[in-house]
């Protein structure tokens, strides 16, 4: 089984992008999935969970058009169509998976949802995010009731542990300087 649990609100030492913010996205809900399985000896990407994440940006405005940017560069500039992305040839291993930086979805030209990609299992992190895949879902409005419904809701939630109660950001001081510079190098 794979764990998931949810934090909601901005991090101090993980701001949100600037254009997440002039957006108009100000609410966050973090969907941290476990990478630690019980008698799986790697790290778990679980792919399932970022296609049902998927199909929620999706259904938040069908009439909008969803993209996908691999890299935080590409945001804005090089992005693919979720179509061409899901159908550009990936690892023939769905283990050597990883998921791409940002989900975006325009509607009417605006931005109106965004799901990011914090790769915790990369740099450890702080709780609750240690080790996780988390993504990181900007909206216009608390997702906090949707959201979990949606997961739980889900073909495939069987796979998942999915904690009920929804965490509150924390109100940590934010790295120094030279923490972020560790972060980024290691």
């Amino acid at each position: 089984m794979i764990d998931i649990r949810f934090v909601a609100g901005l991090e101090s030492f993980a701001p949100a992008a600037d254009w997440i913010g002039r957006a108009g996205l100000g609410h966050r809900l973090a969907v941290v999935q476990d990478t630690s399985v019980e008698d799986v000896p790697d790290m778990v990407l679980d792919a399932a969970l970022w296609r049902t994440l998927v199909a929620f940006v999706q259904g938040f405005d069908p009439s909008g058009d969803v993209s996908i940017a691999t890299t935080e560069k590409q945001v804005g500039r090089a992005e693919l169509s979720l179509d061409a992305f899901l159908a550009a040839p990936g690892p023939a291993d769905e283990d050597d998976w990883a998921p791409p930086h940002a989900v975006l979805l325009r509607a009417e030209g605006a931005l109106k949802l965004c799901m990011i990609t914090e790769a915790w299992w990369q740099v450890g992190g702080p709780a609750p995010y240690h080790d996780s895949c988390t993504y990181s879902i900007f909206a216009g409005h608390n997702l906090s009731e949707s959201l979990p419904a949606f997961l739980r809701d889900a073909a495939g939630a069987q796979r998942w542990t999915i904690d009920p109660a929804v965490i509150s950001a924390s109100d940590e001081p934010p790295p120094s300087w030279l923490e972020r510079l560790w972060r980024r190098l290691f």
